[in-house]
């Protein structure tokens, strides 16, 4: 739809509502199958308020850049023994670094 990624945060903040905790409630949550869907949901989720506010601006900079980014992916992927993690790593990581760096330009960061 229209309005983004339908996290409850998303929903509330676009549509005015508050997210309620309801017993039973079945979530449907769908995984980026392949990395152009990891790239895309990664700038969705660089864009939020919170990743570029203040100081965690310049703390994610650093968290998602490509050095950090390659040392967390080959160690992860060691402790996991699944090698296709580094390159998601990178991909996702990439993504956030970008969205981040370009949040300055642009006045519509929840979308």
């Amino acid at each position: 739809d229209p309005i983004g990624y339908t996290d409850d945060w998303s929903l509330s903040r676009k549509l005015g509502y508050k997210a309620d905790a309801v017993s039973g409630a079945i979530c449907y949550h769908k995984n980026p199958r392949n990395l152009h869907e990891v790239y895309k949901q990664a700038s969705w989720i660089g864009k939020n308020e919170f990743m570029i506010k203040g100081l965690r601006r310049q703390f994610n900079l650093l968290r998602y850049s490509l050095p950090i980014s390659l040392l967390v992916g080959v160690i992860k992927s060691l402790i996991y023994r699944e090698i296709r993690f580094i390159p998601f790593k990178i991909t996702y990581d990439f993504g956030v670094w970008l969205a981040i760096i370009n949040s300055t330009k642009s006045k519509n960061l929840y979308k």
